[in-house]
């Protein structure tokens, strides 16, 4: 990724810092609508499980897991590379958690400072994932657990969108700005770096298609609340656009 893309990615979470930290604060006026974003949330938090020590969120944005993360018993470290997300997060933190802002591929922390690591929408913004999982491997504690999330390059829907673009009948501001992984290829990187004990689960369902999900939206609400429940944990790779992953830090440097 060059550094004219990395600049208008920056530029677009300067911008967008507000509305990604209303996403997770509005409730909404339909409690029964679909907000994939807490299915997420739900899940990263699930999958890391409560610890004491030190936790890194990496990609903080603004803040929206430093609650979270302190409630399940860690101390709570934050880092983005927009500066007006950190700004927000810093407030959300409240002194309570420290925010520091830098580039995943050069984290400014000592080898093993950190217990668990969580990066939320975040790995599919870097130019690769090898330099940014080296650099977590190197910041954890042998064992310490992390919580990854990847945009899905199987979903359907996905490929859907892909085809509406290449049309012009739809425009997504961040198209283009952003990678896609198959989970396999993923995995196979994460473990041969020494990395181990790697899970997934799946999120983000779109059971009806644009522009019929628009049309048909309680229906298409009630459906994905359905398949969160019956497909977040199945072997079917094309449904859920988000794929969460945990995976442990090697436990010596004889594992790596």
């Amino acid at each position: 990724m060059d550094t004219a893309t990395q600049k208008k990615i920056e530029q677009r979470f300067d911008r967008e810092s507000s509305a990604w930290r209303d996403l997770y604060r509005r409730p909404g006026k339909n409690p029964f609508a679909y907000n994939n974003k807490l299915y997420r949330r739900r899940y990263v938090l699930e999958m890391l499980g409560r610890g004491t020590g030190r936790a890194l969120d990496l990609g903080c944005g603004a803040g929206e897991y430093f609650a979270d993360l302190g409630r399940a018993g860690f101390s709570v470290v934050g880092m983005d590379f927009s500066a007006k997300m950190a700004a927000l997060a810093a407030e959300v933190g409240g002194g309570s958690a420290r925010v520091a802002r830098a580039e995943a591929g050069r984290l400014p922390f000592r080898t093993r400072a950190f217990r668990a690591l969580i990066a939320v929408g975040l790995i599919e913004y870097l130019p690769g994932d090898e330099g940014a999982l080296r650099e977590i491997r190197r910041i954890l504690e042998p064992g310490g657990r992390v919580v990854i999330t990847l945009r899905n390059k199987r979903c359907l829907e996905r490929r859907l969108w892909d085809a509406y673009e290449r049309r012009g009948w739809m425009r997504r501001p961040a198209a283009g700005f952003f990678r896609e992984h198959e989970l396999d290829e993923f995995r196979a990187r994460a473990l041969g770096l020494g990395f181990v004990d790697f899970s997934h689960r799946y999120c983000h369902f779109y059971p009806l298609t644009w522009p019929v999900s628009t049309a048909l939206a309680p229906l298409n609400n009630l459906l994905a609340h359905l398949w969160e429940f019956l497909f977040s944990r199945s072997r079917i790779p094309w449904l859920g656009s988000t794929i969460v992953c945990s995976f442990r830090a090697p436990k010596s440097d004889a594992d790596v």
